[in-house]
C-alpha cells in the first residue's frame, strides 16, 4: 500500500466517521430541536386545552353558583310572599273567628230567648187551654142540646099562637 492508497482510505474512513458523527451530531441536534418544538406546541396545545378546560369549569362554577343564589333569592321573595300572604288569611280567619264568635252568642241568646219567651208561654198556654177547651167541648154538647130544646119550644110556641090567635078570632 503506498502513501496515497492510505491516505485515500484514511479519508475515505475520516469522510465515513466524519460523515457518521456529522450525521450523529446531527440526529442529536435535530433530536433536541424536534424535542424542543415538540415540547413547545405539547405546552401551547396543553395550555390551550387547559384554558378550554379551565374556561368550561368556570362556566360551570358560574352557572351553578348563579342557579344557587337565584334559587336562595326566589326562596326569599318566595317565603316573603306566602308570609304576607298568609298573614293576610290569619287576619281573614281571625275575623271569620270573631263573626263566628258573634253568631253564636246570637244563638245562643236567640235559644235563651226561645225557651224563656216563646216555649214557656206556650206551655202555659197550653196547659190553660187544654182543660178551658175540656170545658167547652162538654159545654158545646149542652149548647147543641140547648139548641135542639130552643127549636122544640119555638115550634111548639108558634103553634101556641097559631092556635090562641085562631081562637081569639072566634
Amino acid at each position: 500500500m503506498t502513501e496515497e492508497r492510505f491516505r485515500e482510505i484514511l479519508e475515505e474512513v475520516l469522510e465515513v466517521k466524519l460523515e457518521t458523527k456529522l450525521e450523529e451530531k446531527l440526529e442529536e441536534k435535530l433530536d433536541a430541536k424536534l424535542e424542543e418544538k415538540l415540547e413547545v406546541k405539547l405546552e401551547e396545545k396543553l395550555d390551550a386545552k387547559l384554558e378550554e378546560k379551565l374556561e368550561v369549569k368556570l362556566e360551570e362554577k358560574l352557572d351553578a353558583k348563579l342557579e344557587e343564589k337565584l334559587e336562595v333569592k326566589l326562596e326569599e321573595k318566595l317565603d316573603t310572599k306566602l308570609d304576607i300572604r298568609l298573614k293576610k288569611i290569619h287576619a281573614r280567619l281571625d275575623s271569620l273567628e270573631e263573626r263566628m264568635d258573634h253568631a253564636e252568642s246570637k244563638i245562643h241568646r236567640l235559644g235563651l230567648v226561645l225557651e224563656n219567651d216563646v216555649v214557656r208561654p206556650i206551655r202555659l198556654l197550653c196547659e190553660n187551654l187544654y182543660p178551658t177547651s175540656k170545658g167547652w167541648l162538654e159545654n158545646e154538647h149542652r149548647l147543641s142540646t140547648l139548641e135542639e130544646d130552643v127549636a122544640v119550644i119555638k115550634t111548639v110556641v108558634k103553634k101556641h099562637s097559631e092556635s090562641i090567635h085562631i081562637l081569639q078570632q072566634a
